[in-house]
């Protein structure tokens, strides 16, 4: 496996010890595993319980990838960066994707929400830092759909973060009819789980 991992990060060639990447691969792999198996996810009671299972099943989406990118591509400090998401990408076969068209929301809540925020030095905008907010006011507020593999990971990295550090309540996800993208986000997050491990899999020809 280690050997193969080189198939798309050629820099790997020249390291001799391949198992933390493989181990951080496998690791990765389960996390997205367990996502896909969560099935009409729900974390708590009330009518709030499937939008937080719906969070929590693309933040263990996201992390899965995460440590997936990162194990192959040997970084193991910061985010994903989108230099780094193309190096990936570029290396294995991706099916087109459907564009994740913006929900329409009350543009003067969501605007007055996201200024009191800004204000709010605790919060420091959803916890997102600055790519995480673009990529989430891109898409909400200025209403970008989303039409890439790249993007799709990018928003998935928002709403991980915005979620993991409480700032995004399952409240908000139904106000803002955010429920669609928890849904469709993971999915296309395990179709590139399945592209990496295809590529590995490959025999040279």
């Amino acid at each position: 496996m280690g050997s193969r991992l080189a198939r798309i990060n050629t820099l790997l060639v020249q390291e001799k010890n391949h198992t933390p990447h493989v181990h951080g691969l496998l690791r990765g792999h389960q996390l997205l595993k367990q996502s896909r198996e969560w099935i009409d996810p729900s974390v708590g009671k009330g009518p709030s319980a499937k939008w937080r299972g719906a969070q929590w099943r693309l933040v263990l989406a996201y992390s899965g990838l995460e440590l997936m990118i990162k194990s192959i591509l040997g970084s193991s400090k910061g985010g994903i960066q989108e230099k780094d998401l193309q190096k990936l990408l570029n290396q294995i076969k991706l099916p087109e994707i459907e564009p994740l068209k913006p929900p329409s929301v009350d543009r003067a809540s969501l605007n007055r929400w996201m200024m009191n925020l800004e204000e709010d030095a605790v919060l420091d905008f959803l916890k997102m830092d600055h790519g995480d907010r673009k990529r989430f006011d891109n898409w909400l507020l200025k209403q970008i759909s989303i039409k890439t593999w790249a993007e799709y990971i990018l928003l998935a990295k928002a709403l991980r973060n915005s979620t993991a550090h409480g700032a995004l309540s399952p409240t908000k996800i139904g106000e803002w009819g955010l429920i669609r993208a928890f849904k469709v986000i993971p999915e296309a997050l395990f179709k590139i789980d399945i592209a990496v491990f295809q590529t590995l899999g490959k025999e040279r020809s």
